[in-house]
């Protein structure tokens, strides 16, 4: 998985997200003579930009009624017991080390046939005491078992500011893919893989 960061500047601090540790890094920019930008940005890639401007105007996405549906379909027993262990193993990776979870999901494995169906797994399998506190496991689940994330997924991680609390989310093909997560839409995005 490719990824850029989208560094924000939101009352005289800069929030920046580290894709090693997976931490937010917050710094003051009160005390600077000038900010410290690149002199040339490269442009961000289409599929990133639309994402973005979907996160921005959440009524221009289109409507999960239908994917409700397809959720339901039905998986073969080899993809389920797959896509079991490779939950698993995702959930027991991103508790001992971020860096360690984002390289395991880029090994991809397309179990599912699009984020939806992956989410959708990934919340059936997974214990429900959890599920609240593990939208980056399923982000990078579904990034790692949806076939066509390549091609149509941006998976975001984002800031609630002035706080300094994170979410992670994916919009695929001018949705977005889970319809237990509501939470998403209060947060600003610091960083995409895609």
């Amino acid at each position: 998985m490719r990824s850029i960061s989208l560094p924000l500047y939101y009352r005289d601090q800069s929030y920046q997200f580290c894709p090693i540790s997976g931490a937010l890094l917050v710094a003051d920019t009160r005390f600077r003579k000038s900010p410290s930008l690149p002199k040339k940005v490269p442009p961000l890639p289409e599929k990133v930009r639309r994402a973005i401007e979907l996160c921005d105007n959440p009524f221009l996405l289109t409507s999960t009624r239908a994917q409700s549906e397809a959720n339901h379909a039905p998986i073969c027993a080899k993809n389920s017991v797959l896509g079991s262990k490779v939950a698993m193993r995702m959930d027991a990776l991103r508790r001992r080390s971020f860096l360690c979870a984002r390289l395991y999901a880029r090994y991809r494995s397309p179990l599912f046939r699009d984020c939806a169906q992956s989410m959708a797994f990934f919340n059936s399998v997974m214990p429900s005491n959890i599920l609240s506190e593990a939208c980056l496991q399923k982000s990078l689940f579904a990034a790692k078992t949806a076939r066509n994330f390549p091609s149509d997924g941006v998976l975001l991680v984002g800031v609630f500011l002035p706080t300094t609390s994170m979410h992670a989310w994916i919009i695929e093909r001018d949705r977005h893919p889970d319809p237990t997560d509501s939470a998403w839409i209060m947060y600003r995005p610091i960083f995409a893989y895609y």
